[in-house]
């Protein structure tokens, strides 16, 4: 009776994002200077902030322009963002967080759409105990944009379920958000 709980089932689900959240740190921490996508992207959102946000000069559109996006904000503040140069580190560390960030805040309203459908709370929380675990661990060695790409998924399938059967205008403007954001 008490796992069916709503507030409990809620309570145990920020516990376990608290928990990852804190796992996840550990693990970039480890990632001091960035490698290979990790240099493309931090350049992509250098550029970004330096061109004024004109979307048609994205250098490379193979990149989702959310993380870019995120990047050229953190580096607002930023002078010197010459490579591997102090600021350029804190900018790295930065996005690390920002996007650990991004994916606990995509997964709680993944967390909220599913416990919508399932009559047991905690068939819900196993699967973000899974999810948190393995696929997003995995990813998340070299932080980049695929545990956002895979939580952005995720939360856009949930919504085309939720749309199937709907007649409520305000489901399709979510799933058209999220699937915009994808």
């Amino acid at each position: 009776m008490l796992i069916n709980n709503k507030n409990f089932s809620l309570v145990v689900f920020i516990f376990i994002s608290l928990y990852f959240f804190n796992n996840y740190l550990e693990i970039s921490s480890q990632n001091t200077l960035p490698i290979n996508d990790e240099l493309g992207y931090i350049g992509e959102g250098i550029h970004l902030r330096d061109i004024s946000y004109d979307f048609r000069e994205i250098i490379n559109r193979n990149r989702t322009p959310f993380l870019p996006l995120v990047i050229s904000f953190l580096a607002q503040s930023k002078t010197s963002l010459v490579q591997y140069s102090q600021e350029y580190i804190e900018l790295y560390r930065e996005s690390q967080i920002a996007i650990i960030l991004i994916v606990c805040f995509i997964n709680f309203f993944s967390f909220l759409k599913m416990k919508k459908s399932f009559k047991f709370n905690y068939i819900v929380l196993f699967f973000f105990i899974y999810l948190y675990s393995i696929p997003l661990t995995a990813q998340i060695t070299e932080v980049v944009v695929e545990p956002i790409f895979m939580s952005l998924y995720l939360l856009f399938i949930i919504s085309v379920f939720e749309v199937k059967d709907s007649v409520n205008k305000k489901e399709y403007i979510i799933m058209g958000f999220v699937g915009g954001i994808l």
